[in-house]
Order: C-alpha cells, then structure tokens, then sequence
C-alpha cells in the first residue's frame, strides 16, 4: 500500500511534460488501430460485395428473379409479423386489464356480500331498546335532554370559575 502511495507521488512529481506526451502518444495508437481496423472492416465488405456479385454473375436469369421474389415475399412476411406480433402485444395488454378489473369487481362484490351477511336481523320488537329497555317518548326525550344540557353547562361553568 505504501509502494502505491510513493508510485503515484513521485509519478506526479514528474514534469507535466512527461505525463502529457505519453498519455498522447497512447491515444494517438489507439486511433491508429481504430483506423486500421475500419479499414480492415471495408475492405472486408468490398471483398463480401465481390463475391456475392461472382456469384450473381454466375446464377442463371430464373434463379436471380426467384430470389427476388422470395425476399420480396420475405419483407411482406417481415411486417405481417411485426403487425401481428403488435396485436398481439395490445391483446395482452387487454387481457391484463380485464383480468384486474375482474379482480376489482370480484372483489368489491365479495365486499357487499360481507357486508350484507353482516347486517344484523331486524329487533323482534322494535319499540324496545336491546330487546327490553322501552324507548322514550318525543317528551321524555326532551326533558332528558334538557336537564342534561343544564347539568353540562353548571359543570363547565365551574371548571371555568364563572359564577
């Protein structure tokens, strides 16, 4: 670790230079190579061109339109599946949402259905309150109310100091 450390410092010690022109003279063959290679890469379709045109030159008349045909033929195939293959895509796409909006409806229906199974039965007597405590009249009501108001009002006054 310490080698490391002293390599890089004294390699940055070195005059600006000496750093520079190699890191110059690396990219410099590296374009070199890259040129020679898409040289290398025409060459070799020109020589590909070469040979399918030979080979062209040689095949009779009917052989060359049959040819043309078939790719023809090929290119129409080509967006045929590629326009089925689209549908196909939306198809599924279709599918996945009706298969989630099934789920949805099935699932607020299963909703519902709890909910409605879970509604209590109706009381046997509804004038009474749990079955037994008779329900208060309007009147009753209202004095119940009343004296209530009045006791929440004196108990509120109080905690406040109001007097």
């Amino acid at each position: 670790m310490v080698l490391f450390f002293w390599l890089i410092f004294v390699t940055l010690l070195v005059p600006l230079e000496l750093r520079i022109l190699p890191s110059y003279q690396i990219v410099s063959d590296l374009n070199t190579s890259k040129n020679r290679i898409a040289e290398l890469d025409r060459e070799r379709q020109e020589l590909k061109a070469q040979v399918t045109d030979s080979i062209l030159d040689e095949t009779p008349q009917e052989v060359r339109e049959y040819v043309a045909v078939v790719e023809e033929e090929n290119e129409e195939l080509k967006v045929a599946l590629t326009a089925a293959e689209r549908l196909t895509q939306n198809l599924e796409g279709q599918v996945a949402l009706l298969t989630m909006s099934l789920d949805t409806q099935t699932q607020r229906a299963d909703s519902l259905y709890t909910i409605v199974m879970n509604i209590p039965e109706a009381p046997s007597n509804p004038n009474k309150v749990f079955g037994f405590i008779p329900k208060p009249s309007r009147m009753q009501s209202f004095f119940i109310g009343a004296a209530l108001a009045t006791v929440a009002a004196w108990k509120i006054s109080e905690s406040l100091h109001i007097h």
